[in-house]
């Protein structure tokens, strides 16, 4: 996992990508996982497929520190207004403010 969002960070999705799929061989109820396959989608342009994993994320932990920024983004990104503001008061309740 670690791997995996270093590489994401380091902006090689394509090096994440195996690190990814090996930290799910290993642990495949791992959640966080979720968030790095979200983050991985996103950077591959399938934006559809990481807003579903952001909101199983959000399912499974409702005080995710970055998945409700995550999301957000995302319903920017295709002007969806509401569901950006609802993810962002979403955040802003658990956590006082944005990062």
């Amino acid at each position: 996992f670690a791997l995996a969002t270093a590489f994401l960070d380091l902006g090689q999705p394509d090096l994440a990508q195996p690190a990814l799929a090996e930290c799910r061989r290993l642990r495949p109820d791992f959640p966080e996982a979720d968030y790095a396959e979200a983050l991985l989608a996103r950077r591959q342009g399938r934006r559809t497929e990481a807003m579903a994993l952001l909101r199983k994320v959000l399912e499974t932990n409702p005080r995710h520190p970055f998945a409700n920024l995550k999301l957000a983004e995302l319903y920017a990104e295709t002007g969806d207004l509401a569901a950006m503001a609802a993810c962002l008061a979403a955040h802003v309740e658990v956590y006082g403010g944005l990062r």
